[in-house]
């Protein structure tokens, strides 16, 4: 059942479980997921007035900007190549929704967004961890995990301050 929870989750980014058990596809994922993360991190430092969003943000943007740098070095190391992947539908429309939003509004949707796409790369990731075959890149996913768990903690506070303030 867990399995194909996640086959579901993966097939909306257009991956299989499969796709995932390759590690140049793993790294490519994760440099893809912190790429996104970093940009919708920078346009909440410029959209949010919402002084806890802006410091989440600046804390996105630092974690995954930490995360790509050894992402991409372990990938150089190891002669992995990482490929650029386009951004799927939903990150497109998420991207656009947001650059349309200001204050409340944005914050509100900003925090839905991080809540549903650190929930994603947990779970792939999780999955991920125990199919990739080089041990450096399990390693790597494992130091991830536990950074990714904490930006999902901090947007359910989020989350919590905002609906116990409406």
């Amino acid at each position: 059942m867990k399995t194909r929870a996640l086959a579901l989750v993966l097939s909306a980014f257009g991956l299989s479980l499969s796709a995932l058990a390759d590690d140049g596809q793993v790294l490519s994922e994760i440099h893809h997921a912190n790429q996104g993360e970093i940009q919708l991190a920078e346009l909440a430092t410029s959209r949010s007035l919402n002084p806890a969003v802006v410091d989440y943000a600046r804390k996105l943007i630092k974690d995954h900007t930490a995360a790509d740098q050894k992402t991409l070095a372990l990938a150089k190391q190891e002669k992995i190549p990482v490929k650029k992947l386009p951004m799927t539908p939903e990150e497109t429309a998420d991207k656009r929704k947001l650059s349309n939003l200001s204050s409340d509004a944005f914050d509100e949707e900003f925090n839905k967004v991080m809540i549903s796409d650190h929930k994603k790369v947990i779970g792939q990731l999780s999955e991920a961890e125990q199919t990739v075959s080089d041990p450096k890149v399990k390693s790597l996913i494992a130091s991830l995990l536990p950074t990714l768990h904490h930006h999902y903690d901090i947007a359910m506070n989020l989350e919590s301050r905002e609906t116990g303030m409406a």
